[in-house]
């Protein structure tokens, strides 16, 4: 009789298990498929004074976050609240702890765009100004990103250049 019993809440206890992982999983799914819908992703160059630059980041015409070139030749980085976004690896993924997954997509990419600005300073904001701002993000930013983990600036990477074509040889 008591092995009868113990099946029985063996059982019971695995349906309800299943019930919470199930939405869990749901849950996940959903956001998964929000990041998934890359959304129509605009970059928005915004002169600011002292011939310096702001990044306005867009999606499906929704605000994201911005990257403002500072005059010390830094980047400041901010999300959509305007919360800043540190560019360094380790503080932003412990950012991202509190954020929808549906968001991590778009403030990564703001925060890899940020961190190459920082390392190659006004020369890449030029550079990537001169090929366009959307192409950069849109169709090559991977190429500029692995070019830059090998120690290649953007404008000296052979594939980035082109992945961009014409636009790029009149910015080298």
């Amino acid at each position: 009789m008591r092995f009868f019993y113990s099946v029985i809440l063996l059982a019971v206890t695995a349906v309800v298990s299943a019930a919470s992982i199930k939405q869990d999983m749901d849950l996940l799914k959903r956001e998964i498929d929000a990041a998934a819908v890359f959304g129509q992703v605009e970059i928005v160059p915004v002169p600011l004074d002292g011939n310096l630059t702001k990044l306005e980041f867009t999606v499906d015409g929704n605000f994201e976050g911005t990257l403002i070139e500072t005059e010390d030749g830094g980047v400041e980085a901010f999300d959509a609240e305007g919360k800043p976004i540190d560019l360094d690896d380790t503080v932003f993924d412990e950012f991202l702890e509190n954020v929808s997954i549906s968001k991590r997509f778009y403030l990564a990419i703001i925060r890899i765009l940020g961190a190459l600005l920082v390392r190659w300073g006004k020369r890449a904001w030029a550079f990537f100004a001169c090929i366009g701002w959307n192409a950069t993000l849109l169709n090559c930013a991977d190429k500029f990103v692995t070019c830059a983990s090998r120690g290649t600036a953007p404008w000296a990477c052979a594939s980035g250049l082109l992945c961009v074509g014409k636009a790029g040889k009149n910015c080298v």
